[in-house]
């Protein structure tokens, strides 16, 4: 098997973190599995790629330099790769920029990759978190990265964009499988409840690891272009405020006005194997998912399954379905958490939600970074449903 590269990417821990600290037992435990000549680990430089003018395309172009420098045989001759959090996004932009095709990246497991970003980047930009920051970990917070984690960021959106034009296919045409891991749970014990008092919402959400949000970490998204149709730049202005007069009204308007881009559904591309672990949080060492001590035997079951996965598209599904079972199994389990009055109800944190990203551009193809988006829900008639149900 391929060597198994772990890239230690843009982080908050800080210039004092070593790759121990970063990744716990799990190069251990995989070079148990594997032998002890298949993990070799490339740092980027955490504490640099903390400074305020960095950006992610200075961090992937660092990743390209020290691939050629440290690593030319593995270029030559192939690579599994594993990554977490935010990494997500310089390994991916690193694909873009300057891998060939096919890549030499084989397998990509993503460990709570912040695919489409973290409400905490908004939070991490505040100058409270920036003295904080300063203060204990001695760095600033890396603003430009910040900034291209926010949800919805276009640069961000752009990456993704990229793998889903013609001859740009991370698997067809890159030829790498890429294998997606989360966690739906935040932290555990005494942090718990103090996380509970604090008024910041992205360490507490459902369906949230504390850090990035399952639907964030998940690579099976649809991109859906609403474009106007060439009549639309002739109606009159009248005719405009007539219409923006129904829309306040709650009226309903005939959509005559916009083409509906349905080429890059989900349903076009191969299923990326996603899978949710059990009481898993972003980090830590009690349920972290890179270090946590009581759910390594889920995580290294599916990062082994991954590895071991050949370039086939039918070994690639066969592998989305054991993920698809793991999590299963995740939400079966989840059945059995018991809540309390005064206790955190660890059921919510596993119900299923979707995250929406829209970007609007003028007549002129001008960003638009400010608006407000409405959404209307139609009745539907009631129906008895199965008592199961």
């Amino acid at each position: 098997m391929e060597p198994i590269l772990f890239i230690h990417g843009y982080s908050s821990e800080g210039k004092d973190k070593s790759h121990r600290k970063l990744y716990g037992q799990l190069p251990k435990l995989l070079k148990q599995a594997f032998g002890k000549d298949a993990i070799q680990e490339l740092d980027l430089s955490r504490w640099i790629s903390l400074e305020d003018g960095i950006t992610l395309n200075d961090v992937s172009f660092a990743m390209d330099r020290a691939l050629k420098k440290e690593f030319p045989h593995l270029l030559a001759s192939g690579f599994h790769v594993i990554i977490h959090s935010t990494g997500a996004l310089v390994a991916r932009n690193w694909i873009r920029r300057f891998s060939p095709k096919p890549s030499p990246i084989k397998n990509i497991i993503y460990l709570a990759g912040a695919n489409f970003g973290s409400g905490l980047a908004h939070v991490g930009k505040g100058q409270l978190a920036r003295w904080g920051r300063f203060i204990f970990l001695g760095s600033e917070p890396g603003i430009q990265v910040l900034n291209e984690l926010e949800f919805g960021s276009w640069k961000t959106i752009d990456l993704h964009r990229h793998f889903l034009q013609s001859g740009n296919n991370i698997y067809h045409d890159y030829e790498i499988q890429e294998f997606c891991i989360t966690g739906s749970q935040t932290f555990s014990g005494l942090l718990k409840k103090v996380i509970r008092i604090i008024p910041i919402r992205y360490v507490k959400e459902d369906s949230s690891d504390n850090t990035v949000r399952t639907c964030s970490g998940n690579l099976n998204f649809n991109y859906i272009a609403v474009t106007p149709k060439p009549h639309t730049f002739e109606l009159t202005a009248n005719y405009i405020q007539t219409q923006i007069n129904k829309r306040e009204q709650g009226k309903t308007i005939n959509n005559t006005y916009y083409n509906l881009g349905l080429d890059h559904l989900s349903d076009s591309r191969p299923n990326i194997p996603f899978m949710i672990a059990y009481e898993t949080a972003h980090f830590g060492s009690d349920i972290g998912i890179v270090d946590g001590k009581k759910n390594r035997s889920q995580i290294i079951t599916h990062i082994k399954a991954a590895l071991k996965t050949k370039y086939d598209i039918n070994a690639y599904q066969k592998t989305a379905e054991r993920f698809k079972t793991g999590l299963e199994r995740t939400l079966e389990k989840v059945k059995n958490l018991k809540g309390g009055l005064f206790n955190w109800n660890k059921q919510q944190q596993y119900e299923a939600h979707s995250q929406i990203i829209f970007r609007i551009r003028d007549q002129f193809n001008n960003a638009i970074p400010n608006h407000d988006i409405t959404f209307h829900s139609k009745k539907t008639m009631k129906t008895k449903s199965p008592s199961n149900i």
